[in-house]
């Protein structure tokens, strides 16, 4: 994936998200909404 205008940080927390929780992130921050494999959840739990 070539996404300039995604932070490193987000891009490893996406990757470790799709190794370990099958691409499941709890947050809010938009980059997440646009990088294929990865749902976003937010709220209780």
């Amino acid at each position: 994936m070539k996404d300039r205008d995604l932070p490193i940080a987000d891009a490893i927390i996406a990757a470790t998200a799709v190794a370990h929780t099958g691409g499941r992130v709890y947050t809010d921050d938009p980059h997440f909404a646009h990088i294929p494999g990865i749902q976003t959840l937010w709220g209780r739990t």
